[in-house]
């Protein structure tokens, strides 16, 4: 018996460390768990955290870009508007060439009137150079050298080659005021 008394005291020595083991190890599984479930949570905090710092930093993205919208708009509007300034200063100045343009156009036919006119000065009245600076000055259709010429052509006298040089240099004066004007449109 004795025997069977040192067998049954090592079973239950055996026993009590399987059970001291067991009793080990589930008390290590429900530690696990516990902290399988507090990570768990702290995994979906940081989840959540993270989620919310993504949603902030899209809602920063995106006042960021609807300023930079607002500010390339601004930007939009201030070059049309210059677009406009410039584009009427073109008109403008396309105007302004096309008025030169036909101004300088008239400038030989006054430049031809004033030489025939001088070749009167020069050369004295003819029946040629009169009649030259008559159809010269009808072409100008400029009523102020018409109305001084014909004050300068009653002064006038083919036959005794005589004239009256203050009304013709009248006449060429304002013809050369009428190439000014024309010029400095």
């Amino acid at each position: 018996m004795q025997q069977l008394n040192k067998i049954f005291l090592i079973v239950i020595v055996v026993a009590l460390g399987a059970l001291g083991t067991a009793v080990y190890f589930f008390v290590q599984y429900s530690g696990s768990q516990a902290q399988v479930t507090q990570l768990k949570d702290e995994k979906t905090i940081v989840e959540t955290e993270l989620a919310l710092l993504k949603a902030t930093d899209l809602v920063k993205e995106v006042e960021i870009v609807a300023l930079k919208l607002t500010t390339v708009e601004k930007d939009l509007a201030l070059t049309k508007k210059d677009l406009s300034e410039v584009e009427k200063a073109r008109s403008d100045l396309a105007l302004d060439l096309y008025r030169l343009k036909n101004g300088l156009a008239k400038v030989p036919a006054y430049l031809s009137t004033i030489d025939t006119m001088e070749d009167i000065n020069a050369d004295g009245p003819s029946n040629a150079n009169v009649s030259a600076v008559d159809a010269k000055v009808v072409s100008l259709k400029d009523d102020s050298v018409s109305k001084q010429w014909q004050i300068a052509r009653a002064g006038i006298d083919i036959e005794k080659k005589s004239w009256m040089g203050g009304e013709i240099a009248r006449a060429i004066k304002i013809m050369t005021q009428a190439i000014t004007k024309l010029i400095s449109q």
